[in-house]
This record gives C-alpha cells, sequence and structure tokens, in this order.
C-alpha cells in the first residue's frame, strides 16, 4: 500500500523536480566513488613513501650468522619506546611492541626490517626509524653428492640454502686444505674406483657451512656428518 502511494505521488512530481532528484542522487554516489578513491590513493600514498623513505635508508646487505643487537638513538622527552620486526617493507601488519630499551636484540633467523618509535610525554611520536637486519644462523643442507658418468671424476653437489643462499662450493683431497669450485667439479689427477675420498664443503653468505664426503669406489658412498662443530660451522670466508 505505501509503495503504491510513494509510486504515485512520483508520478505525480514534474519533470524539472525529476530531474534535480536524479542529478542530486548522481551527484551524492559520485562523492561516495571519490571519496573511495581518495582513501586507497592516500593508502597508496603512504605506503610508497615508506617503501621510498626506506629504500634512501638501506644498508648494504651484510649476513651475520649469530644474533644482532640493533641500536637507536636515544631522544630527550622520551616517554617510552615502541618497536616492530617485519618481513616486508610495509609495517601495515607489523605486530607493535612497548619497550624501555633503545637496544633490539634479533636471534632469528631471515631479512627483517625493525621499525622504531620514540614517544614523547604526550603519547605522541617524537620520532620514527628502521633498520634492516640479515641473521642466518642455520647451516646450507647439503642433499646428494654425485659422481657423474663422465671420463675424468666429476663431481656435482646438490646442496640448498633457504635464508642467505649459497656464497661458495669447496673441495677438498685430505680434508684439510680447501679450495673453491662451482657445484660441478673435475679432478684431473684422481682416479675412479680406487678407495680415493673426496671432501666437498658449502658455505653461505653467513659464513655457516655444511661438509660431506664421496668414497670414489665401484659403488661410491657418500658420507655426511652427524654433527658439524662450531668451529667448522661459522668458517671465516675470505673476501
Amino acid at each position: 500500500m505505501e509503495k503504491d502511494i510513494l509510486k504515485k505521488d512520483f508520478k505525480n512530481i514534474n519533470k524539472k523536480d525529476k530531474v534535480i532528484i536524479y542529478v542530486a542522487i548522481a551527484i551524492f554516489l559520485i562523492a561516495i566513488i571519490a571519496g573511495i578513491i581518495l582513501i586507497i590513493n592516500k593508502n597508496d600514498k603512504d605506503t610508497l613513501d615508506r617503501i621510498n623513505k626506506n629504500n634512501k635508508n638501506k644498508v648494504e646487505e651484510k649476513w651475520s650468522n649469530d644474533k644482532e643487537i640493533i641500536e637507536f638513538s636515544k631522544e630527550k622527552g622520551a616517554k617510552y619506546y615502541e618497536y616492530c620486526v617485519s618481513l616486508t617493507e610495509d609495517n601495515k601488519e607489523c605486530l607493535w611492541s612497548r619497550t624501555e630499551q633503545t637496544s633490539i636484540e634479533i636471534s632469528t633467523s631471515g631479512h627483517k626490517y625493525v621499525y622504531y618509535k620514540v614517544i614523547g610525554s604526550n603519547d605522541k611520536v617524537i620520532k620514527e626509524e628502521f633498520k634492516e637486519v640479515f641473521v642466518d644462523n642455520s647451516a646450507p643442507i647439503i642433499n646428494d653428492v654425485e659422481l657423474l658418468e663422465e671420463e675424468k671424476v666429476t663431481i656435482r653437489i646438490d646442496a640448498v640454502d633457504n635464508v642467505s643462499s649459497i656464497d661458495k662450493y669447496q673441495y677438498s683431497l685430505d680434508g684439510t686444505e680447501y679450495t673453491d669450485g662451482t657445484m660441478t667439479k673435475v679432478f684431473e689427477d684422481v682416479t675412479k674406483g680406487s678407495n680415493q675420498v673426496i671432501y666437498v664443503r658449502v658455505i653461505d653468505k653467513a659464513g655457516n657451512s655444511a661438509t660431506a664426503s664421496i668414497k670414489l669406489s665401484e659403488t661410491p658412498e657418500v658420507a655426511f656428518p652427524k654433527k658439524i662443530n662450531t668451529e667448522e660451522k661459522k668458517v671465516e670466508v675470505e673476501q
């Protein structure tokens, strides 16, 4: 009944008033759409500004195989500090934590962005900072050491490192003196089918290493150490 009355009343409105109503509705819808676009553009601009700011503060990628202590500047009038650790340059999803300290310890592996805020007595942000951290405290994984079916003794290493990535492949005939190579290496003075042993070592960008060996018998045997000692794990990589 009410709908019928409304329809009837609307039909009785003259053409000029109908045009005004339609224009008003159109303006209202345009204003809503424009507002949504402005909000999206602002969020995109905020993210872009933050990324551009971060790019200016980027540091050289230098991996550590131990924990990293991040030091931020102290500020006069600071009431407390807040920080968050993010895996991306955008800290929107960051979980902020309150602290009274200006140093933060990062001990887990990965490339991380540490954001830091100085909060004043009025609970407003005085200063913001961010730093990048590169930590890799795990050794590479050697999946296999293969003796290829070629005329000369050719060794191929199958290894991965999912954090800092592999930096060096090394080989040795005595397990002591290692020389650099690639994932595949040809040995000129080694005989197939002998009891000779070739030792391999893989080092990541943080200096962590993993070792294995292969015996050149008729049926090659690959041996992986059960445990890598601390000295070997943190090999000092020559620059």
